[in-house]
């Protein structure tokens, strides 16, 4: 039954609602005039199920507004992570215009340096491009504070 209740519009839903609440008060209503009239009520049974039929209908309600919130939190994480991204590859874009902009400088001091005469080769380190072997230890210097201190025996 709520399976059917899902298909169903919210306008529909809303018209169901209203035809169950004054099914549910007309019933209330005829209940509160037999308990007055100390005799039973004719089919008591059909409150009950105007009851659950009502719950069902909320709880759909309630499941599609737990959809609607998830969607629109899933939304709100995509924009927070598409500005997130945007700041990120904007500063990315200013790092390296800046790193540009230095080269430039740097390599128009190296031009005014050389046309003056002067040796640029030291501006330029040399890299050693040998490889390391692996079974070979690294070696690391070891201060004298870095030492473990002696265990205190009493």
């Amino acid at each position: 039954y709520i399976t059917e209740l899902r298909y169903k519009s919210n306008e529909d839903l809303w018209r169901l609602w209203y035809v169950l609440l004054r099914e549910k008060n007309m019933l209330n209503s005829m209940r509160f005039a037999c308990r007055a009239a100390k005799r039973q009520m004719p089919n008591y049974g059909r409150l009950r199920k105007v009851s659950k039929s009502m719950a069902r209908i909320q709880y759909v309600w309630q499941e599609r507004a737990n959809l609607k919130l998830a969607n629109l939190e899933n939304e709100q994480r995509k924009k927070q992570e598409k500005a997130r991204n945007d700041a990120i590859e904007y500063r990315r874009a200013k790092l390296l215009e800046k790193r540009e902009m230095i080269k430039g400088i740097f390599f128009q001091h190296i031009d005014t340096l050389s046309r003056d005469g002067q040796n640029v080769e030291k501006l330029f380190p040399k890299i050693n491009l040998k490889r390391r072997r692996p079974n070979t230890k690294r070696h690391y210097i070891i201060d004298e504070a870095m030492k473990p201190k002696p265990a205190l025996t009493s």
